[in-house]
C-alpha cells in the first residue's frame, strides 16, 4: 500500500490521484470552470442553456438607485436633460413612450404608477427592457448601468 505524505497547508478537497501521484489541483482561474481529472486541466464544461439560466439570474438580482440609474443616463447620453428631468419627476418623455407603444394603456399607467413609487430600479424591469429593446442599446451596456459584470458564455 502507498502512503503519501501531504503537507499541512494542503487542501483535502483539492487532492487526487493521478499516475500513481498524489497531487494537488491548481486554483480554479474561474468560478464557473470544472477540473477534469484525466486531462489535469480546468474545462469550461457549462452549456449554453446553463449560461443563459446564470445570466437571467444576475441580470434579475441587479438594481440601483433611481438617483444611480439617471446619473448613469446622464453619463451614457442615452437620453437628453428635459427626459431625465421628466424621468426624475415621474413622467415618461416621448423617447420612453415610444418604446412601449405596444403597451395597453393600463400596462403604461401601471409602469408609470412603478416608476413614481420606486426609490430603486431592477435590471429585468418590464419598462428598462422595453426602452433597452426599442433603442437598440446592446445589453452590455444596460448591464453596466447596472454594475453587472456577466462571465463570458461557454466557448462553442
Amino acid at each position: 500500500m502507498d502512503y503519501w505524505q501531504v503537507s499541512d497547508d494542503a487542501d483535502p478537497e483539492r487532492l487526487y490521484v493521478h499516475g500513481g501521484q498524489l497531487k494537488e489541483m491548481p486554483p480554479p482561474p474561474a468560478p464557473y470552470l470544472t477540473f477534469n481529472f484525466g486531462t489535469e486541466q480546468w474545462e469550461d464544461q457549462r452549456t449554453q442553456q446553463e449560461y443563459d439560466a446564470y445570466v437571467l439570474a444576475v441580470r434579475g438580482a441587479a438594481e440601483v438607485s433611481k438617483y444611480a440609474f439617471l446619473n448613469a443616463l446622464i453619463q451614457g447620453a442615452a437620453f437628453d436633460y428635459a427626459d431625465i428631468l421628466d424621468l426624475a419627476v415621474g413622467y415618461f418623455p416621448q423617447s420612453v413612450l415610444a418604446a412601449l407603444s405596444g403597451w395597453s394603456p393600463a400596462q403604461v399607467l401601471d409602469a408609470q404608477l412603478v416608476w413614481i413609487s420606486s426609490t430603486t430600479v431592477r435590471r429585468l424591469d418590464p419598462l428598462v427592457v422595453a426602452v433597452e429593446t426599442h433603442m437598440g442599446t446592446d445589453p452590455a451596456d444596460t448591464d453596466q448601468l447596472f454594475g453587472v459584470t456577466l462571465y463570458p458564455p461557454p466557448a462553442e
